[in-house]
């Protein structure tokens, strides 16, 4: 601190000193900066300095004071009415804060506490940009030794390549340009004797020429041989002595070679029996021809040997998992062909993969109607016993897919699994999913409910007094409602289950069970994935994933379930249902009425389902393909428009160069007092001047298009990237729904406790049936019949039993 008013000096010094402060105060200016300059290795961190010091003022102070210590903090102190004195101060000297004079305490204190805190992070500041240029030193000097070392690597690499290439010229001189041709490679051999490249392979040519020469050695021991030329090809075959006249032709040139005799003219004339390996082994394999079994058919007088087992195999093309020799010669030694099959090759058994399973704690399969009442209608007051869950039990856990294993057989062929099926497992409203994504816990006290999608939630549950109408308006409730009244026509409701007294041509979407204790009359059920029950359905559509239970007549209505159509107290009048777990029904049909249309054993539901997603997806596909070529098409323009921008720029730069000569020429013109040249410069002044402009403009202009160009591309990267991502979620309710469809195999059956009118239309999967006569109590189901010719494909066809 540098002041020379002692009230001053006392009072800041002590303020300083008694909040923790160390402070050295002058009264004097020389000695404050003579200890500024002595300081150095350890800088102070703030300079304070009264401006009306008497022989140096303050800004020229804590100016000098920047050129010996520029990090430390500087802050002058000025009287309130030097106001000008204050700018020019702040100019002058830099300083970084001004205390205007007459001051608090608290203002002096926050003043310090202020640049003492900008002193540290100016000096670690200071600290990283040290580190920072030390490192990208040292970074600069690892570049610049892998520099140094591509270089040398890439020079020893240019000089080798000289010296290859001067070799190859130096043997092309000598021998010719035929010498450089690809020279015969072991494996060209391999492949030309089809003998499999393998280590086992190796081993079993080895024994066979091992064997080969301990026959031609016993040959030669044996026998006076006749010397005669060795021919270039030999035919090899299968026999026990197929080297016989190899042996003899080698071993006459050996005696020629050692005995420098000339050869004896006598011919050998012993005879051999050939043995062939398929009279004395037989094969027998597994099942998926992983194991391969050799047995002994015969014995013969001559010595079966190793080689011999080896060649079998081989002729078999038996190449994986073969027995150890020692193994197979010692089933040589003791082999009789009463013995059972001996395991001479072993390959690697598949390996098939687990499903993922999943497990449920709470019952899946409830009463969420109600109990019938004795008059066929339902009672959905008494629901029987629903399954309640608190607030974070677990729901549901998933047992992850276990990948399988291809394996291997005897030939080498690899045996395909396929891969794991991987059960769809997801949360829905009310729940959550562990981290691990294999448990399923509760967030809220309510209702479990699994939908046929595989979404599990926990459902609360709404109750309507009275009938959904104006009153109520359209209902769209995450969990269960409860109607007791009617939904009215034109309404709608969108929740999890749905129990009503009655529906009356009102929409409904749920992903659980509808519920309805009187009648279902002109509504269209748009999506019901559970099951549904009513007393009775007139002329409405349902399309349901479980199935439908009626207890008296459908009539006028469209039906189409991945269930079973379960009436067997009513009547079917006049409707079309197609169920894929076949119809039960106490009557179908009347004598009055157009006859019923009955499809089952077939999902239509499904594939109605499958259509309209496909259907979805094409649309979608369609949409980015036209947005793709749209792109496209924008693309190609902003590559012209980068065209013309360089041509204009080009114009631009060429211009202005023609106007900085010609500025050049006319202040010559002027100065020789050529005044008539000077105004036509003027004329060609202002022309060059307008193609600036127009030349600027134009890329102005094209700057413009780009950027429009820019937001709509970028406008249809986000539509491709929806669209994309409906495919996706499409993608995964097609995955499901193929699941929930494969849970179940079809039953293509009718089953009619009453009877059935003539004129009915039947179909199943494979055939179909319009009833010429009418039936009572009887069961109408689809038969595969066997071929009458072998090869000819399975036929089908409906037959009417009785019940």
């Amino acid at each position: 601190m540098i002041e020379h008013s002692m009230d001053l000096y006392n009072r800041t010094k002590a303020l300083l000193s008694d909040n923790g402060y160390i402070v050295d105060s002058f009264n004097v200016s020389i000695e404050a900066l003579e200890a500024l300059e002595t300081s150095k290795v350890s800088p102070y961190t703030l300079i304070l300095s009264n401006y009306a010091m008497p022989k140096m003022k303050g800004d020229e102070i804590l100016k000098a004071a920047k050129k010996i210590a520029p990090l430390t903090q500087r802050v002058l102190i000025v009287d309130a009415k030097a106001f000008q004195t204050l700018v020019s101060a702040v100019n002058l000297a830099v300083v970084h804060a001004c205390l205007i004079h007459p001051f608090r305490d608290e203002e002096l204190l926050n003043q310090v506490k202020q640049c003492c805190t900008q002193y540290e992070k100016t000096l670690s500041q200071k600290n990283l940009k040290i580190i920072t240029n030390r490192q990208n030193n040292q970074l600069l000097q690892i570049a610049g030794n892998f520099k140094k070392k591509e270089a040398i690597y890439f020079s020893q690499i240019e000089h080798k390549d000289r010296k290859i290439r001067i070799l190859e010229s130096r043997i092309r001189s000598a021998d010719g340009a035929d010498c450089l041709a690809k020279p015969v490679e072991l494996k060209d051999i391999l492949i030309r004797r089809n003998i499999p490249f393998s280590p086992e392979s190796f081993g079993t040519q080895f024994l066979i020429i091992k064997d080969q020469v301990k026959q031609m050695i016993e040959t030669a021991a044996k026998r006076t041989l006749k010397p005669v030329s060795y021919p270039k090809n030999v035919t090899r075959t299968f026999t026990t002595f197929e080297h016989q006249n190899v042996a003899e032709k080698i071993l006459s040139l050996a005696y020629i070679l050692l005995d420098k005799n000339e050869p004896s003219q006598v011919e050998s004339s012993i005879n051999v029996k050939e043995t062939l390996l398929d009279d004395h082994f037989e094969l027998t394999f597994s099942k998926n021809k992983t194991t391969a079994f050799i047995k002994l058919k015969a014995i013969d007088a001559h010595e079966i040997t190793l080689s011999q087992v080896k060649q079998f195999l081989e002729k078999n093309k038996i190449i994986t998992g073969l027995k150890e020799d020692p193994m197979i010669e010692a089933w040589l030694f003791k082999a009789t062909p009463e013995d059972d099959p001996f395991c001479i090759a072993q390959g690697r058994d598949p390996k098939y993969p687990k499903n993922s399973k999943l497990e449920y704690f709470f019952s899946t399969d409830f009463l969420h109607a109600g109990k019938i009442d004795p008059d066929g209608s339902i009672n959905y007051m008494d629901r029987g016993d629903i399954p309640q869950v608190a607030e974070n039990v677990l729901l549901a856990e998933k047992i992850p897919p276990e990948a399988g294993l291809n394996g291997v057989d005897v030939f080498g062929n690899e045996l395909f699994v396929e891969n794991p099926e991987d059960l769809t497992f997801s949360s829905g409203p009310g729940t959550r999913l562990s981290e691990d994504g294999l448990k399923i816990y509760s967030t809220k006290v309510g209702q479990p409910h699994l939908d046929v999608m595989g979404n599990l939630s926990v459902c609360p549950e709404l109750h309507f007094k009275k009938n959904i109408d104006f009153e109520t308006g359209n209902i769209d409730f995450d969990g269960n409602v409860i109607v007791n009244g009617c939904v009215k026509q034109g309404f709608k409701i969108k929740c999890a289950s749905l129990s009503a007294r009655e529906i009356q041509g009102a929409q409904i979407d749920i992903t659980g069970d509808l519920n309805v204790s009187l009648g279902i009359v002109d509504t269209e059920l748009i999506y019901v994935k559970g099951s549904v029950q009513a007393y009775y359905v007139h002329n409405s559509k349902i399309n349901a994933f479980g199935d439908l239970i009626v207890q008296k007549e459908i009539v006028d209505s469209k039906i189409y379930i991945s269930g079973a159509c379960i009436n067997k107290n009513g009547a079917i009048i006049n409707s079309e249902i197609s169920a894929k777990m076949g119809i039960q029904a106490g009557r179908i049909g009347t004598q009055s009425a157009t006859p019923s249309k009955l499809t089952v054993g077939v999902d239509e539901h499904v594939n109605r389902l499958m259509a309209d997603v496909n259907s979805k997806m094409t649309i979608h596909n369609n949409g980015i393909n036209e947005l793709v070529s749209e792109f496209s098409d924008l693309e190609k323009e902003n590559q012209r428009l980068h065209t013309d921008i360089s041509k204009q720029s080009y114009i631009q730069e060429r211009s202005q160069l023609e106007l900085k000569n010609l500025k050049k020429k006319q202040a010559d013109m002027k100065a020789s007092g050529n005044i008539t040249a000077c105004q036509k410069t003027l004329e060609i002044f202002q022309k060059i001047l307008n193609t600036i402009t127009n030349a600027k403009k134009s890329i102005d202009k094209t700057f413009d298009r780009q950027d429009e160009i820019a937001l709509v591309i970028s406008q249809k990267k986000d539509k491709i990237i929806h669209f994309q991502d409906l495919n996706k979620k499409l993608l995964d309710d097609k995955k499901r729904i193929l699941e929930f469809s494969d849970r179940k195999n079809p039953l293509p059956e009718i089953s009619i406790t009453r009877k059935i009118e003539s004129g009915t239309r039947i179909f199943t999967a494979n055939s179909s049936l319009i009833l010429k006569n009418s039936s009572s109590r009887c069961r109408i189901k689809e038969f595969p019949e066997s071929p009458e010719a072998a090869g000819e494909s399975l036929l089908y066809k409906i037959r009417v039993s009785p019940y």
